[in-house]
């Protein structure tokens, strides 16, 4: 690491620059499972006043998954996608704890039962507990997945076409289970019409009625009167 400046003239200012580089290095290490690294850093002058920062890193012994609770819990537990999120998990036991996993793997989860209709779904425990002196850690994480939501009314906010034009566009039903895909495909089959130029599908979430619903407002924005269509075909 190169390091400029007059301001290392200094022994004590040195010495805490490798101090801190030291430092910094033990903890970039951690979120990969290495909480006892043996680093050793020095300081070499260079070209006058820059200076280039050395560390010699051991990583040591990794920490090790020891054992891994997961629990889901409420009626998306049943899900297809929540045994195939925990069919791939990628931290069982015998492997080197890594955080960053650990943290996409909450956020899968979350996503992928959210696009199933548990909305209010959330992580109600997630902790890493770890042993030091054994090297191992023990993973827990419980989600609750909340009720499922339907999907609501439709309502257009256009002066473009008649309304009635639009109505037999989207592909569900009021009553449906909320489905993020429905969601999207509303939004291409609008804007395939070609009766816009954009369209901004936006979501009215109803949290304190049975089953809590998702209503749609929709609007469409002109497309550009000079833009033209044609078709190329053969038989």
């Amino acid at each position: 690491i190169w390091v400029s400046g007059a301001a290392l003239s200094s022994e004590r200012r040195r010495r805490e620059l490798i101090a801190n580089g030291e430092l910094r290095a033990a903890q970039a290490l951690r979120p990969l499972g290495f909480y006892d690294p043996m680093i050793q850093g020095s300081l070499e002058r260079r070209d006058g006043e820059n200076w280039i920062l050395t560390l010699d890193i051991e990583r040591g012994p990794p920490v090790i998954v020891s054992d891994t609770n997961l629990e889901i819990l409420g009626p998306g537990a049943s899900e297809a996608v929540v045994s195939e999120w925990l069919k791939a998990w990628p931290l069982p036991v015998g492997v080197t704890l890594d955080q960053g996993v650990w943290r996409t793997q909450k956020t899968e989860i979350i996503d992928a039962v959210e696009s199933e209709g548990y909305l209010a779904a959330e992580i109600v425990e997630s902790t890493i507990a770890l042993d030091l002196i054994h090297n191992a850690a023990v993973l827990t994480l419980r989600v609750e997945t909340g009720a499922q939501y339907v999907m609501g009314d439709v309502s257009f906010e256009q002066d473009l076409v008649h309304p009635v034009v639009l109505q037999s566009i989207p592909r569900f039903d009021t009553g449906d289970p909320y489905s993020a895909w429905a969601v999207e495909q509303l939004r291409q089959d609008l804007w395939r019409t070609g009766y816009f130029g954009d369209v901004d599908v936006r979501e009215e979430r109803t949290q304190d009625v049975d089953p809590p619903r998702v209503d749609f407002r929709v609007l469409g924005g002109p497309r550009n009167r000079l833009t033209h269509q044609g078709t190329v075909g053969y038989g």
